[in-house]
């Protein structure tokens, strides 16, 4: 089953975030989402055509992840809107040309589902981080994907924390288990486990689900 690995640690709700803290502005995540892929901007639309359509969908999300690197600044909330939290939809990433973490992926999860790519393989994810030297903790979005030849894991497509370029078959993988994260690298003798960045997942959600840490009634 496609979500069974977050159905055992997440419960399925419906996640609301405040997305603008300056205007305590709240939506229902998965909903936000699904209406950004039903009426894509065209803005959003003309970048989706400007990047390489593949076949193969492992193929085709990193190409989405070296676009989104390549073209797309990173720059925080405070920096950019002097607030502490401010989600963009995809098409003002695009015509602002910078956003912070959650952004990125947020323009990524619509160019994949634009290009192709199954909203059962996607999720966008947020949760605590590692910082470099490992000692510190902090909150992070990045994009999870469900690769064909691994349907019970993921790997994360991050374009601005510990970014990787690789192709899918060269990506570590990930899995969660009561909100813990686990990443494994390959080896000569299989998968190994690593000491990994991604610490632990608050929510994810793509157009169709929504899981939490918390249990609404």
């Amino acid at each position: 089953m496609v979500y069974e690995q977050i159905q055992k640690s997440l419960w399925e709700s419906f996640v609301w975030y405040i997305i603008n803290s300056k205007y305590r502005k709240s939506v229902e995540l998965k909903k936000w989402i699904k209406e950004q892929i039903d009426n894509p901007e065209p803005r959003v639309e003309q970048v989706a055509n400007r990047i390489k359509t593949v076949d193969d969908l492992d193929k085709q999300v990193v190409n989405v992840l070296r676009f989104v690197r390549q073209n797309i600044q990173y720059k925080g909330d405070l920096q950019s809107w002097d607030i502490q939290e401010r989600w963009n939809e995809g098409w003002e990433t695009v015509k602002d040309g910078y956003g912070d973490c959650e952004d990125h992926h947020i323009l990524m999860y619509l160019l994949c589902r634009l290009k192709g790519v199954p909203a059962n393989r996607l999720y966008i994810c947020a949760g605590d981080v590692k910082s470099g030297s490992g000692s510190a903790t902090g909150g992070h979005c990045w994009l999870a994907y469900k690769p064909k030849n691994y349907p019970l894991n993921f790997t994360f497509l991050d374009s601005c924390y510990y970014y990787k370029g690789n192709e899918v078959p060269n990506r570590n993988l990930f899995t969660i288990n009561n909100q813990n994260i686990f990443e494994y690298v390959k080896t000569k003798g299989g998968w190994t486990e690593l000491k990994s960045k991604y610490y632990k997942i608050w929510f994810a959600f793509n157009e169709e689900k929504a899981f939490s840490r918390v249990k609404h009634k």
